[in-house]
């Protein structure tokens, strides 16, 4: 008999959701397990996902966060998130960037990590006061 995951396969039928029904439910599971839904709704988004973000929202994040936050946790991500910075910032701002990660020199990953779980806070505390959206890998909108 295969092994599912039964918390990411509930992760992934909420990403599937709009974001009305999806905190419709999350409230609900609030009211009765509030550590299972602070995890399920940490699930939603991880620093990763930041690669699928929509242009639009990718300037609201970018703004919101300071860069020297964006600088550190960017010491270790993958090309998918730096193809997505360079992708979105000018050739300009997106030298001046790699310039301030080199800079940084060597920094504890215990401290990158923080600083990419801040972003992340930002962004979940942004697509709740519906400023933004969550981002999703197939970055299919719904309207």
């Amino acid at each position: 008999m295969p092994k599912f995951d039964g918390f990411q396969l509930a992760v992934e039928a909420l990403q599937l959701m709009d974001e009305s029904k999806r905190k419709e439910i999350l409230l609900r599971i609030a009211k009765m397990n509030p550590k299972m839904a602070l995890r399920l709704h940490q699930g939603l988004f991880s620093f990763d996902h930041i690669e699928y973000l929509l242009k639009e929202d990718f300037k609201v994040i970018w703004w919101e966060v300071p860069k020297k936050t964006w600088h550190l946790a960017l010491r270790k991500t993958t090309p998918g998130i730096m193809k997505m910075f360079e992708q979105n910032l000018s050739v300009r701002a997106y030298q001046t960037l790699l310039e301030e990660i080199e800079g940084l020199g060597p920094q504890k990953l215990s401290e990158v990590v923080k600083a990419q779980h801040e972003i992340s806070d930002t962004i979940r505390r942004l697509a709740g006061e519906g400023r933004m959206a969550l981002p999703q890998k197939n970055n299919d909108r719904m309207v």
